[in-house]
């Protein structure tokens, strides 16, 4: 119910850029705090549910929270170990925008491809500086760049 949003103790948005101007508002006028996150591989969900317990605070919460993700990781480590022997040695150039052009990229990493670039096109400067940490290559105009970068790797 959008009536009550200025309730919330938290906001949480996926897509920075299509809520981000909503959120800084409502963090302006009812301190509401938020997050940006992305649900996309193992490493950014993970790292998703830790930044929604830790911006509670509830150490009881945390604690079990790292308890269900490290179940969950031993299992899913399992289930992606043949997927990885199919994938090594494979890369990937992403052509995508905003979000994307980071969580793809981490997604991708997990399960073992190389991403050689990404494309920054749509991104905020908060997207860019995830980006930044996930890939080496920052593809500004990526119709010009991707196909030098395809013959290259």
């Amino acid at each position: 119910n959008i009536q009550t949003a200025h309730r919330a103790k938290l906001n949480v948005i996926v897509c920075a850029k299509s809520l981000v101007t909503l959120v800084r508002k409502m963090e302006e006028r009812y301190q509401i705090p938020h997050i940006s996150i992305s649900f996309y591989g193992k490493r950014d969900t993970t790292n998703a549910i830790m930044s929604i317990v830790n911006a509670f605070g509830d150490e009881k919460l945390i604690k079990k929270a790292k308890e269900v993700i490290a179940e969950e990781e031993a299992a899913l480590e399992k289930r992606l170990e043949p997927y990885r022997k199919i994938l090594a040695g494979k890369k990937a150039i992403l052509n995508t925008g905003g979000n994307k052009s980071w969580s793809i990229a981490s997604a991708l990493q997990d399960i073992g491809i190389e991403v050689v670039a990404t494309s920054i096109r749509k991104a905020t400067l908060e997207d860019i500086e995830i980006a930044k940490q996930y890939v080496d290559i920052l593809m500004k105009v990526p119709a010009q760049e991707q196909g030098k970068l395809i013959d290259e790797h």
